[in-house]
C-alpha cells in the first residue's frame, strides 16, 4: 500500500483538498477526484457536498491519514502486509530506544534488562514476540489495560505507522469495503456484486473478490450466488443446544464485535469468537456478561436473533 504525503493550510477548504489530490494523483493514470470516496478515522468525508464536508473536516489534522477509495457505481481482505512488515522490521530498533530496568522477565523468569509494560516487565525478545502475537496491540496481560502507543514507543513515524495499521484493520469489517487483487481499495455505493476496478480494469464480485464469471454468477445485491462470502456467513442451520437439547441454536454465527464468522462450540449458548476472543450468546448476540444478567448458559434468553446483510457495518450510510 503506497503512502503519499501532502500538506494543507490550517483553514483549508474543500477546493484546497481537490487541488492537493489532483497534484498528488494526476488523472490519468488515476481516476478523477469525483471517482473516489475519502475516509478518515473510519468516517466518510462527503466531497460532493461542501456543507457536509465541513462537518467532518476537523478530523483532518497534522499526521492524520486519508484513504481515497474507488467509488463502485456499477449495478477484498485489506492488504496490510506492507504495513505489518514495516512494523516488524523497525520493531527491534524501536524497542532499543525504550528505557530499560533490571528486572525478572515475566515470560522466561530470568533477571535481565527489561521494558516495563504496565503491570509486567519483559526482556526485548519476549516483548517483541508478545507484541507480534497480540497483532500489534499494546495491552497489559495483568489488568488488561489498553496502552497508547505514544506512552510506550518513542519515534513519531513508528507510532504513526501503528496508528495507520489500526485504522486500516477496522476497514475490512465494513460490507461496502473491498480491495481489488491489484491492491486498490474501493467502496461499493450500490451494493451490487458485479464491479470493475478503475485501476486495473478487472471485473469481479465485490463481495467474494473472485473473477466475474458470466453465466455462473448473478449480479445481485450483496451476493453473486456462487459460494459468495456474505451469503455464506448469514446462512445458518439450527442444532440442539448441548447443555439443553430442547433448545435450538444456530450452528454458526458472525461475531458482533469483529464480524468474523465462527462455528458453534458444541456446549452452552455462550461461545468465544476464535478471531477476537469476544464471548457472546448464540441466541441474543449480546455479550456473555450482558446476557447472563437475565438468563444462564442453558436457558432461553430470547428468540434467536437473525443475522442478515444489515448485520455488517458500512462506511457509507444509505
Amino acid at each position: 500500500m503506497k503512502k503519499t504525503v501532502g500538506q494543507l493550510q490550517q483553514n483549508f477548504k474543500l477546493s484546497d483538498l481537490k487541488v492537493l489530490f489532483e497534484r498528488l494523483f494526476p488523472s490519468p493514470p488515476n481516476g478523477k477526484l469525483e471517482d473516489y470516496r475519502f475516509i478518515v478515522n473510519g468516517i466518510d468525508l462527503n466531497i460532493q457536498n461542501e456543507s457536509e464536508f465541513n462537518k467532518n473536516k476537523h478530523l483532518i489534522i497534522n499526521g492524520s491519514t486519508l484513504y481515497p477509495l474507488q467509488r463502485c457505481v456499477g449495478g477484498s481482505d485489506v492488504d496490510m502486509v506492507t504495513l505489518k512488515n514495516i512494523v516488524r522490521n523497525e520493531l527491534p530498533s524501536e524497542v532499543g530506544k525504550i528505557l530499560k530496568v533490571m528486572a525478572q522477565c515475566a515470560a522466561h523468569g530470568e533477571t535481565t534488562l527489561c521494558v516495563a509494560l504496565c503491570c509486567y516487565k519483559y526482556c526485548a525478545g519476549c516483548f517483541i514476540r508478545s507484541f507480534e502475537a497480540s497483532k500489534f496491540k499494546l495491552e497489559c496481560l495483568g489488568c488488561k489495560k489498553a496502552i497508547n502507543y505514544m506512552e510506550f514507543f518513542k519515534s513519531p513515524d513508528f507510532i504513526q505507522t501503528l496508528d495507520c495499521l489500526d485504522q486500516i484493520s477496522t476497514l475490512p469489517k465494513h460490507i461496502d469495503y473491498q480491495v481489488c487483487s491489484c491492491g486498490s481499495p474501493m467502496v461499493n455505493e450500490t451494493m451490487y456484486a458485479k464491479q470493475q476496478c478503475m485501476q486495473c480494469k478487472r471485473i469481479f464480485c465485490f463481495f467474494c473478490n473472485n473473477e466475474w464469471l458470466d453465466g455462473q454468477m448473478k449480479n445481485e445485491k450483496y451476493t453473486c450466488r456462487k459460494d459468495c462470502s456474505y451469503e455464506i456467513m448469514t446462512t445458518q442451520d439450527s442444532v440442539p443446544l448441548a447443555a439443553n437439547p430442547s433448545l435450538q441454536v444456530p450452528n454458526k454465527r458472525v461475531c458482533p464485535n469483529c464480524f468474523k464468522d465462527g462455528g458453534y462450540g458444541n456446549c452452552c449458548k455462550y461461545n468465544q469468537c476464535p478471531n477476537c476472543e469476544h464471548w457472546f450468546c448464540y441466541m441474543c448476540l449480546k455479550s456473555q456478561t450482558e446476557c447472563s444478567k437475565t438468563s444462564n448458559y442453558s436457558t432461553k434468553c430470547t428468540d434467536v436473533v437473525k443475522q442478515t446483510y444489515d448485520t455488517f457495518p458500512r462506511l457509507i450510510k444509505l
